[in-house]
């Protein structure tokens, strides 16, 4: 059952409900992410009212700035009207499921529209929340199989760009910062006269953070900002165009929307060979936030964890307060990464050049090992050959153990015989079996004569049993 709290032909909203809930959201990747499920919420309710191209990257049609007032006085129709909230958004996720949509996109989707029903007071009861919760993936996960951006793939695309959008990429990949941050950059807050080269990115919530900069992407930077004005200036007249509507006051270092970025990398992906859509998802494999993940993998292979988590922007569940860093050792630290960063400059060239010679002193050392130890395996084999020259020939072995036997035998016939003739003098013994003898011989002289006779030889005085 779903409740309001107000009267149905009086709710407490305004002309704009879909604008007032989305500057309530914290990020502005949250408000980007909500505003899409509304709309597509109001579009499922309703009927297709956006005019905007399809994506390149995926199927959905792209609401403009003049479909926006529409979809306002949709949502003020939908907040008047009585409906089964419940079951339209129930509805609305089975759109999903039968699209076989990726489960992190339905979880966003339903969100959206729940948090803004409850903005406005519409709440769902225990029993409406288990019906929602019921069809919703049991777990939402990444399933887009994303492609790695590299070092390799950067250098061929950077050729495609213009100035504005090299400036962007080169940012993008050496800072860490997310796409929407570099969007709300201010001229202001860029400090790229001196090192080390850095900007601030500023929060609703009066938070700052610094991220830094590479040499390449501070003259990239340069060379845009002195384009920029005269770019501005000259797009300020014409309209349609995706920039920001007052823009000779826009003090923004890329004073463009999203969209325009995300359609102009992936023309430049289409251009380089590297677009792709994941075959589940119909996602681009290496979107724009990719460079994203770039950098935290670069920088995660020089400098510790804590330090790579900071650069990234990232905020444990205790706020860093146990492992609050100084900036000039973040400062530090980034300085050590810079020429991995780098794509490419001489730096990037130094770079490669000296991995290439560590690589080189790797295999060299790998080398001079082998060699050591087949220097080793050769002299055993030798001595192995040598132990195997002096070793009996297998027959002469065959011979002994022949001979070895026969005495064994005859050994066991004279100890079993009742009468062995004695003769002290010659060392001749006779007896019977289990009398025990005296032998004036060392044990290792005792042999058998050839008439069955135990012969001594002299030596130490030992006594023997006849068995």
């Amino acid at each position: 059952m779903v409740t309001k709290t107000t009267e149905p032909d009086e709710p407490p909203i305004s002309e704009t409900p879909i604008k007032d809930f989305i500057n309530s959201c914290r990020t502005t990747g949250t408000q980007k992410a909500y505003r899409t499920g509304i709309i597509l919420f109001l579009t499922h309710v309703y009927g297709e009212q956006r005019t905007g191209k399809q994506g390149k990257a995926t199927d959905i049609i792209k609401a403009t700035q003049e479909d926006y007032p529409k979809y306002e006085t949709l949502a003020v129709r939908y907040l008047r009207e009585k409906r089964n909230h419940t079951q339209d958004v129930i509805n609305y996720i089975q759109t999903f499921r039968m699209a076989k949509a990726p489960s992190m996109t339905i979880k966003i989707r339903q969100t959206a529209i729940r948090q803004f029903l409850q903005h406005y007071e519409i709440t769902f009861s225990d029993v409406d929340r288990k019906k929602i919760t019921r069809i919703l993936p049991q777990k939402a996960y990444t399933e887009t199989n994303f492609d790695f951006i590299t070092v390799e793939k950067l250098q061929n695309i950077l050729p495609l760009l213009n100035v504005s959008m090299k400036a962007l990429i080169l940012t993008l990949a050496c800072s860490g910062a997310r796409i929407h941050e570099l969007l709300n950059l201010k001229k202001g807050d860029l400090h790229i006269e001196e090192r080390p080269y850095h900007f601030f990115i500023r929060y609703e919530s009066a938070e700052t953070r610094r991220a830094y900069v590479t040499e390449e992407a501070r003259e990239a930077l340069k060379v845009w900002l002195l384009a920029r004005d005269a770019y501005a200036n000259e797009l300020s007249g014409v309209s349609g165009t995706k920039f920001h509507k007052n823009k000779k006051s826009d003090d923004r270092v890329f004073p463009f929307s999203d969209s325009t970025v995300y359609d102009r990398w992936e023309a430049v992906l289409i251009k380089a060979g590297y677009f792709r859509k994941d075959a589940k998802t119909k996602r681009n494999t290496m979107s724009i936030h990719r460079l994203r993940a770039f950098f935290r993998r670069t920088i995660g292979k020089i400098i510790d964890n804590d330090r790579a988590e900071l650069l990234m922007g990232h905020t444990d569940a205790y706020g860093n307060t146990y492992r609050d860093v100084p900036e000039e050792d973040l400062a530090e630290a980034y300085a050590q990464c810079e020429e991995a960063l780098t794509i490419q400059s001489n730096r990037r060239i130094e770079h490669d050049l000296r991995a290439q010679g560590v690589a080189l002193k790797e295999q060299t050392n790998e080398l001079i090992d082998l060699r050591a130890r087949l220097q080793q395996l050769m002299a055993e084999n030798q001595e192995l050959k040598h132990a195997q020259a002096q070793a009996p020939a297998p027959d002469t072995i065959k011979v002994l153990q022949d001979r070895l036997t026969s005495l064994e035998n005859l050994l066991k016939a004279v100890a079993t015989s009742q009468k062995i003739e004695q003769q002290n003098e010659k060392g001749f013994w006779s007896g019977k079996a289990g009398d025990t003898i005296v032998v004036e011989s060392d044990i290792q002289s005792v042999g058998i004569g050839a008439e069955g006779r135990i012969v001594t030889k002299g030596g130490k005085t030992r006594k023997y049993k006849i068995q």
